[in-house]
């Protein structure tokens, strides 16, 4: 085999290994990508970071960045129940753990 064919060969294979190990860090925290529907209790942080945002950080040690906290719950520290769908084919800039839709959530802090 000439030079120029295993130098081509060996840029493809470098890519596709790139690629394939590039790709399995981008799930927003590990284990299954399925539209999965998750329930527990956590805590509403405010980030400052990525120009601002509310998330919960849940008991379980995940991290969650819901795309339709409403306005009521947008409250640091505010103890939560809740009812979730990971999005697996949402992104988001702020890079903080899986991309939720809220099903149902509950102020656990309210008398």
């Amino acid at each position: 085999m000439k030079l120029p064919q295993k130098m081509a060969k060996a840029c493809l294979a470098f890519t596709l290994v790139s690629f394939s190990l590039a790709g399995g860090g981008c799930s927003g925290g590990g284990g299954s990508s399925d539209n999965q529907i998750l329930s527990g209790t956590g805590t509403v942080m405010h980030h400052a970071f990525e120009g601002g945002f509310y998330a919960i950080d849940g008991d379980d040690g995940q991290h969650y960045d819901p795309t339709n906290l409403s306005p009521a719950f947008q409250q640091d520290n505010l103890r939560v129940k809740y009812r979730i769908q990971k999005l697996p084919n949402n992104t988001s800039t702020h890079q903080y753990g899986y991309v939720v839709e809220v099903l149902e959530i509950n102020n656990l802090t309210a008398n």
